[in-house]
């Protein structure tokens, strides 16, 4: 008899440990989920400043750059800060926000649809639809995300567990 309730009490512990242990796996999971959400909503702020023209100081003086370049003249150096900031900004976006979706997806068992992926790619090019370099720009680069992912999530499912 004492062997039994010894072997007993070692499973009872190991599936306790077992909880636990999972229980800070979810946890993990949900801080990491809250800081690229967090990070996300930082990028979609500074994509909303400069590319809805919040910024006057700033849009002046890309609109005389964009004049000298329209004459045949080289772009200056704001306009490409200009240009690279509303680009990446939104490419940041929509890389936080991709990771962060998936991350809660997987937190809560799901796995992330092709519907998500589509709106997060829509409402990321929405974002700068009212200038073409960076509209460009910004295709690409979110382009290359999701051609990344794709190829890091085969990686992940050809590993053995």
């Amino acid at each position: 008899m004492p062997k039994i309730k010894k072997a007993k009490k070692i499973k009872e512990e190991k599936l306790k440990n077992l909880e636990i242990q999972k229980g800070k796996v979810k946890n993990a999971m949900f801080s990491s989920t809250l800081i690229t959400y967090l990070l996300a909503a930082l990028f979609l702020l500074i994509s909303f400043i400069f590319n809805g023209n919040i910024i006057t100081g700033w849009v002046e003086n890309v609109v005389e750059a964009k004049i000298v370049i329209d004459d045949g003249g080289a772009p200056s150096f704001l306009y490409i800060m200009d240009i690279i900031i509303k680009s990446f900004s939104v490419i940041l976006f929509f890389f936080f926000l991709f990771i962060s979706i998936g991350n809660f997806q997987e937190y809560r068992g799901y796995i992330m649809t092709w519907k998500e992926m589509i709106v997060i790619f829509v409402i990321s090019l929405l974002q700068v639809s009212s200038n073409f370099t960076t509209f460009f720009i910004t295709t690409i680069g979110i382009t290359i995300c999701i051609t990344y992912f794709y190829f890091l999530q085969g990686k992940i499912e050809k590993r053995d567990f």
